[in-house]
This record gives C-alpha cells, sequence and structure tokens, in this order.
C-alpha cells in the first residue's frame, strides 16, 4: 500500500481495516494517498471507531463518524 501506484478518479474508497495496525506516521501517508485517489467529493470510509487523525490536512471534511469527504483543494 505505500509503494503501489494507486489509481485515481473513485467516488468512494473503503478502507475499514486497511490501516488499523498501521503507526501513526504511516496512516498519514497512506491517508494522503486515499486522498490523491478520490476525486474531488469522492468520499473515505474507514472504522467507525478510527479517526483520520488530521484530515484536513491534505483536505478531508469530516462528514460523520468514520466518514470523510475529498475537498479536491490538496494534493
Amino acid at each position: 500500500m505505500l509503494t503501489d501506484p494507486f489509481e485515481s478518479g473513485f467516488d468512494l474508497a473503503v478502507c475499514p481495516n486497511a490501516v488499523v495496525y498501521f503507526t501513526r506516521e504511516i496512516k498519514e501517508r497512506l491517508y494522503w494517498r486515499f486522498y490523491g485517489a478520490l476525486r474531488p467529493g469522492g468520499v473515505l470510509f474507514v472504522r467507525g471507531t478510527q479517526i483520520v487523525p488530521g484530515a484536513a490536512e491534505p483536505g478531508f471534511e469530516d462528514m460523520a463518524i468514520g466518514f470523510y469527504r475529498s475537498s479536491g483543494m490538496g494534493y
């Protein structure tokens, strides 16, 4: 997940268990990659108990528990 290229233009990325066991630093790198894979307005879904730290940093908007929308302004 850290080295393979991500496709882009997705409306939805569903990753409820993808980052649970990674360090905070790795999680942040992956969230930036997920952001880049989403089209503007696309949604990232993570586990409901999981919070995306610094979600606004790449450009996510907090929608609801576990749901983050791409503003399309970063990356």
